[in-house]
This record gives structure tokens, sequence and C-alpha cells, in this order.
């Protein structure tokens, strides 16, 4: 991930999905400011960490020239700059067509260029869109950062992984935080749960089992 910091807001472990805020969203509860406070895109490493389903990119753009209000794809929302010559829009797309959507109707159609842009939940893309105010608009927006967004972790795919069919769950120590933590049943281990911890925690949960004569 970037230098950002976020904040894991549930972990899903049999499907394999995080869900994670930014920590200065979640304190960012002024809905009279126009705008959040932006930071940059989120980055993680592709090869263990995905967009899901559920994620939708909003872009903004400052816009320069005719005020084209709401569009197919440009939503209008208060100018983040207090100025008369720009216009502050967003866009709402899939992951997928994020960035082809970007330049054909950010540089291209409007005279736009490109500010910020970031993952929200899907939940929020109705409210977002569809014959909202723009004072509601900003309002959702904040609800969606605060919300955050949800990242799938590959299968089979770093140290998690083995944490889990350990018999553990994957853990995080702060005053370590580039080292692996498995949380398992009688203490915590580096990458995986001992065999021999596991297989005690199995036979201890066992149901006793009678003969009738």
């Amino acid at each position: 991930m970037t230098n950002t910091s976020y904040q894991v807001m549930n972990i899903d472990y049999e499907k394999q999905i995080l869900a994670i805020a930014e920590a200065d969203y979640l304190t960012y509860l002024d809905v009279d400011e126009t705008c959040p406070p932006f930071s940059e895109a989120p980055a993680f490493d592709s090869s263990l960490f995905n967009y899901t389903g559920n994620d939708f990119i909003v872009s903004f753009f400052h816009c320069t020239g005719q005020d084209v209000g709401d569009h197919p794809v440009f939503y209008h929302v208060p100018p983040c700059n207090q100025t008369n010559h720009y216009y502050t829009m967003f866009l709402i797309d899939t992951i997928s067509e994020s960035y082809a959507l970007r330049y054909v109707y950010g540089f291209h159609t409007f005279n736009c260029s490109f500010e910020y842009q970031f993952p929200v939940h899907a939940s929020y893309v109705n409210d977002l869109t569809d014959n909202a105010t723009e004072y509601n608009r900003v309002v959702t927006l904040k609800e969606a950062l605060q919300e955050g967004f949800d990242l799938a972790w590959i299968p089979g795919k770093g140290w998690c992984n083995g944490c889990v069919r350990s018999g553990g769950r994957c853990g995080y120590d702060e005053r370590k935080p580039n080292d692996t933590l498995c949380l398992c049943p009688n203490n915590s281990y580096a990458t995986s749960c001992p065999l021999i911890k596991a297989y005690d925690t199995l036979r201890t949960m066992r149901p006793n089992i009678f003969r009738a004569d």
C-alpha cells in the first residue's frame, strides 16, 4: 500500500475480502466543507490484492469552459476551489473502464484536467448519480469515503493464506509493521500455527462418544 494510513473495517476470511477505509476520512465529519481532504489514489501489490465487483471508481476533474451540468458520465458538484472559472465534476465507472473513460470524457470532450481518483463501494453509486442535488452528492460522497472499499487478497498468495489454513488469523503488530503475524489459539507466530497446536485445539473440540452396551 501507499504511505497513507488505512483502517481495516472488516475481514471476510471465507471470501478473502478486506474492507478498508482511509484513516483521515473516518474523522472527517464536517458536511459544510465542500470537498473531502483528498490524498493520493490507493496503490497496492496487484500480485496480492485486487479490487472486487463491489468497487466503483470516482474521478474528480477541474473543467474549464462551458458548464455542462449533469451528463451521462459527469455529475456536477460544487467546485472545490473558490473561482468562477472551474467546475468540479466526477464520473462513476467500473474499475475496468476507469482509465479509458477518464481520457475520452475528461480531457477531450470537456477540456478537463484530472485531479483525484479513489474507489467507493457500489452501494453508494445510485445516491451519487440518480436525481441527487449537489449538496446531497457531497454528503453521500463523504459517507462513501468513510465506509471504505473492498480489496480481495488472492488465494494462495502470501503468508496470510498459510496462516488461515493452519487454524490462525492474520494479524498486525504496530511496533513491527513490516513483520508478519499469525494469531493462533494459544500464541502468536510469524507465519502459521504449529501443527501440534492446531491438533491439540481440534482434539479438545471433539465431542465425547459413548458406546451403548
